[in-house]
């Protein structure tokens, strides 16, 4: 798994150090991987769903995954308040993700 740093620390309070539930990889502000041909730059969104939401863009095929900023199963879109999320942070990363997108 890899994960923003402030996922890594909830996750860490609640299971422990060592726990198999914790990200492998964990970054701050962002993080650019090269795999399969493919380039992919993960960016964190703060206090958006959460504080520790992350957006990946696939720059090779234009597309961008935006997890539970953007979508949750089921039901409109939640705001984790307890875990750091506001309406203003979803608002503004949705914001920002048009902006770089074509």
């Amino acid at each position: 798994m890899i994960a923003h740093d402030n996922v890594h620390k909830r996750l860490k309070e609640k299971h422990g150090e060592g726990s198999d539930y914790l990200p492998r990889i964990s970054f701050g502000h962002d993080l650019k991987l090269h795999f399969n041909n493919e380039h992919a730059h993960v960016v964190h969104y703060s206090n958006a769903h959460t504080d520790g939401d992350s957006v990946i863009f696939f720059s090779n095929d234009n597309i961008v995954h935006m997890g539970d900023i953007y979508f949750n199963f089921g039901s409109l879109p939640f705001v984790d308040v307890d875990s750091g999320g506001s309406v203003d942070g979803v608002l503004a990363a949705v914001d920002d993700v048009i902006k770089q997108t074509d």
